[in-house]
């Protein structure tokens, strides 16, 4: 049943996706200018190389098309292993009233790894297995007042747990969500974002706080409770130069499937760690990086990070923080809206990591 409902989602969402491409390429011949197309490239850890497109279609153009942000987009991204990411995504707002919805459509398939649950498990016990998920989120928000939005979602989505080795830490009938499943779940949010850029931001900040809950009553297969608070700050000191913060906390309560527990690692999260290197109930990591300029399009950054995974509150012991260092260089690619090829490094406990992609990580 579980995999039938996650085959059914992922149709419908890969074949929104292609009509998502196909109607914006369409809709861009009447509307020059209006349609936007990027090749997507990277390369993290997990993933190794990628490569793939995105295109999206603004409307109307103008006073207000940057501020009304996407009407349709689309993205595909595929790496080796027969791993890929797609997303189709509609935005839109209503000025006069004030009033905003998004919904996105996004599918993958990844080759994960599973190391346990806590901040004390070992790389040397990692489980390998293929993950697929297909979601359907919408969200409907409403400008209390400049750069403050309040708003509600729903979300409901399949994913499934395949090629699990036998006799693995993942072979345990008594972990939630060893078999995937359906995640169905209603939330609310509010973002206060006073960035000076989307992509580059050198002043203001943004801050996004959401509370889920996902349960039976609305057809999930997992009873739990997610609420996050993400807080981002950017400074510059100098001219052309840029400080930037994180904080992230995020708990979780109830039963949560292993794949939506709180996760530490990845390109957006102490990059010296793998995906997900890291999970458990709640993490908590505070970042910094400082970004500066070197020659013609060229810049630099220089990274320091920390965070952990934690059950209770009680947990949280100073001597398990994990930490990560790195340096990375940078190339203008769009001086308009300032988006950089992303080339970073960097290290921790006993772990590495190297990207590259587009946009800053936080």
């Amino acid at each position: 049943m579980r995999s039938r409902v996650f085959r059914t989602l992922l149709f419908y969402t890969l074949t929104a996706s292609f009509l998502g491409v196909v109607c914006a390429s369409g809709w861009a011949g009447g509307y020059p200018g209006g349609l936007r197309f990027a090749p997507l490239f990277s390369y993290t850890p997990d993933g190794g190389f990628g490569g793939g497109a995105a295109v999206s279609y603004l409307y109307p153009r103008g006073r207000h098309s940057v501020k009304s942000g996407v009407v349709l987009g689309a993205f595909v991204l595929y790496t080796r292993d027969d791993q890929y990411s797609g997303e189709l995504k509609w935005d839109h707002f209503w000025w006069r009233i004030g009033l905003g919805s998004t919904l996105n459509l996004p599918v993958g398939k990844y080759l994960d790894r599973y190391y346990g649950i806590g901040n004390d498990t070992r790389s040397a016990d990692a489980d390998e297995y293929i993950h697929e998920t297909a979601t359907l989120r919408l969200a409907l928000r409403k400008m209390v007042s400049p750069g403050l939005a309040m708003g509600i979602g729903y979300e409901f989505g399949g994913e499934d747990i395949s090629d699990v080795r036998d006799g693995g830490l993942l072979d345990d009938p008594g972990l939630t969500g060893a078999d995937g499943g359906v995640i169905t779940g209603f939330g609310t949010f509010l973002v206060h974002d006073t960035r000076d850029s989307r992509f580059y931001p050198s002043a203001g900040g943004i801050l996004m706080g959401s509370i889920w809950i996902f349960t039976h009553a609305v057809g999930s297969d997992f009873d739990f409770g997610r609420y996050v608070l993400d807080v981002r700050r950017y400074v510059s000191p100098v001219s052309n130069h840029v400080v930037a913060f994180q904080a992230l906390l995020r708990l979780m309560s109830g039963e949560p499937p292993f794949t939506m527990l709180s996760r530490l690692g990845g390109q957006g999260l102490l990059q010296a760690y793998g995906r997900g290197r890291y999970r458990d109930m709640s993490l908590f990591a505070l970042q910094s990086e400082y970004r500066m300029p070197l020659i013609w399009r060229f810049g630099v950054t220089l990274s320091a990070g920390v965070g952990d995974v934690f059950d209770r509150a009680g947990d949280i012991s100073p001597a398990e923080f994990k930490y990560s260092l790195g340096a990375g260089l940078r190339l203008l690619l769009n001086s308009r809206e300032k988006i950089h090829l992303r080339i970073d490094y960097a290290t921790g406990v006993d772990s590495s990591g190297f990207y590259l992609g587009l946009y800053e990580a936080f």
